[in-house]
């Protein structure tokens, strides 16, 4: 059923944010499909480097329980990771199993977000923050026509 709740994900993933979805990726121990790649994406990994996240994706998943533990918030729903050039989430569906997504930050983040306060604030890289807002004027402009 899993597998099956990731699909159903890839497809209004696929809907939701278009082009800037850049992919999809079932796990379980030992075992993984890759339910959506963006044309170019899929050809940036070796098959031993698919096989090294997923291995990675399977142990954070193992460690979800401990890390639940460590705050009173109840279960963790998604793990988030935002990257210079990626947004990652990691949604885990039980020990060694669950669907990661990886989206363009622009399309995650957009412009003038929390996110993007917090990093004025902490003074993070602000040409890492003027690239994104330059990709998303960059898709918008494509957009439009």
């Amino acid at each position: 059923m899993p597998l099956e709740h990731g699909r159903e994900l890839t497809a209004y993933l696929e809907e939701r944010f278009g082009p800037t979805l850049r992919s999809v990726l079932y796990y379980e121990y030992g075992d993984h499909e890759i339910l959506y790649a963006r044309e170019g994406i899929r050809e940036q990994y070796s098959a031993g480097q698919i096989e090294d996240i997923v291995g990675y994706l399977s142990h954070e998943s193992v460690g979800k329980e401990a890390s639940e533990r460590r705050y009173p918030h109840g279960d963790i729903l998604c793990e988030l990771e935002i990257y210079e050039h990626a947004v990652e989430l990691n949604f885990i569906f039980g020990k060694g199993e669950g669907v990661a997504v990886g989206i363009d930050p622009h399309a995650f983040v957009g412009s003038r977000t929390f996110i993007d306060e917090c990093l004025d604030i902490l003074s993070l890289d602000d040409e890492i923050e003027d690239e994104i807002h330059e990709r998303v004027d960059e898709t918008d402009d494509r957009e439009l026509d």
